[in-house]
């Protein structure tokens, strides 16, 4: 019995060591996404997006949300224009809009993509870019 009970013991410590090993060795890489914005124009209210997204594994898939901070469902990415794509060498990439606010690319290794977003709505629950 103290022979079965050693063995569990030493099972239970291998298993131990192998499950920190292998969490150790499966942890996911850290990428930043980094996003630049400019409102350089504001007279045009247009704001200038850039996402730029490392370590992309054959596509990448960008969505803007479609409520606000009042959860209504609103639709923000119509506003959004000139959706552009571009890998490391700076190689213009095929972009596809798969719904009224969902695009996607495919890529390896960075992918940077540029929008411009519109914005000109008065009133209480909108917003408006402009030089104010």
């Amino acid at each position: 019995m103290k022979r079965l009970m050693d063995c569990t013991f030493s099972r239970r410590i291998l298993c131990a060591l192998y499950a920190s090993v292998v969490s150790v060795l499966a942890a996911p890489a850290a990428a930043t996404i980094r996003y630049d914005v400019s409102v350089a124009e504001p007279e045009k209210h247009t704001f200038r997006v850039k996402i730029t997204v490392p370590d992309v594994k054959d596509e990448l898939t960008v969505q803007l949300p479609a409520w606000n901070a009042l959860y209504q469902v609103r639709d923000f990415a119509y506003r959004v224009q000139n959706v552009r794509a571009r890998d490391a060498s700076d190689a213009a990439l095929v972009v596809v809009k798969l719904d009224k606010q969902t695009w996607q690319t495919h890529a390896r290794g960075t992918v940077s993509i540029e929008y411009s977003i519109y914005w000109d709505d008065g009133g209480p629950f909108s917003t408006q870019l402009n030089a104010s």
